[in-house]
């Protein structure tokens, strides 16, 4: 992988074969929605502790539909935050990861940790929970709670594989947005 200065520059038969197939894929199957300024935003959540997890959502004719994926593992310290801290920290990375989306919009905040939802309704925070708090002020939103179970698309991305043995570094943050494309090479 080209991750470091030193490692030598490899372009073969294989890597050509699959730029070819993702220029295909990319041209051919809309996979993510360019989001639309006048319908409302959904932004799914989830933490856990190797990782957090957001998909930003619109509703196209009925359907929900992918506008943008985001990924990130947690930081060490993070990795130890009880499942309410780190949802909470979930929440506010993706609000502002996506505040170009968001700001100004109404929009629907989801998550599987219902005890969130105290978190906007709560006037005695003190600590991180109340710099979130305030974090949050300037966006106009609800939170809803939907089961876990109905958020595997957000819960696989917040679910990072440290492979076995192997001690997890904190990566780049990872996301994933369409935009269009006409005359690709």
């Amino acid at each position: 992988m080209l991750l470091r200065e030193d490692t030598a520059w490899s372009w073969g038969r294989e890597q050509e074969e699959a730029w070819q197939t993702l220029k295909e894929a990319v041209k051919t199957t809309p996979m993510l929605k360019l989001p639309d300024p006048e319908e409302p935003f959904l932004l799914y959540t989830d933490w856990s502790s190797s990782g957090m997890g957001a998909v930003l959502c619109q509703r196209e004719k009925g359907t929900e539909r992918v506008v943008a994926y985001a990924s990130r593992s947690c930081r060490p310290a993070e990795s130890n935050y009880s499942s309410y801290e780190g949802e909470g920290l979930a929440a506010v990375w993706a609000v502002e990861l996506f505040r170009s989306y968001l700001q100004g919009r109404r929009f629907t905040l989801v998550t599987d940790h219902q005890p969130l939802l105290w978190l906007m309704r709560n006037q005695t925070l003190k600590g991180r929970n109340a710099l979130w708090a305030m974090r949050f002020q300037e966006f106009d939103f609800e939170i809803k709670h939907r089961p876990g179970k109905t958020l595997q698309h957000v819960d696989g991305l917040s679910r990072q594989d440290k492979g076995e043995g192997e001690k997890r570094q904190p990566t780049a943050e990872i996301t994933v947005a369409r935009i269009d494309i006409t005359n690709v090479l």
